[in-house]
């Protein structure tokens, strides 16, 4: 599994938790840009993993988005990923 990478708000570490998903905020952690997070359930199976791993990243990289337009986005890239063949 990918330890870290970086997006163009900082290196996030990627680790598997009980949460569905969740992306520290770069403002919440600006004081500590080295502990920003992405959390990814183990659990999440299929297009629920690949769907939740598009919606953090959109998070990560976009986090003044509203949360109503990331979902929204991430849903869809998700589901042309997977029409593709993409699986998370």
């Amino acid at each position: 599994m990918v330890k870290t990478h970086k997006f163009s708000t900082g290196v996030f570490k990627i680790s598997q938790g009980g949460l569905d998903g969740f992306a520290d905020s770069p403002e919440i952690v600006a004081s500590a840009p080295k502990h920003r997070e992405i959390w990814i359930n183990p659990e999440a199976k299929d297009m629920e993993r690949l769907e939740t791993i598009v919606h953090e990243s959109l998070h990560a990289e976009f986090p003044r988005m509203r949360e109503e337009t990331v979902r929204a986005a991430g849903h869809n890239i998700a589901r042309l990923l997977w029409r593709l063949g993409y699986r998370g």
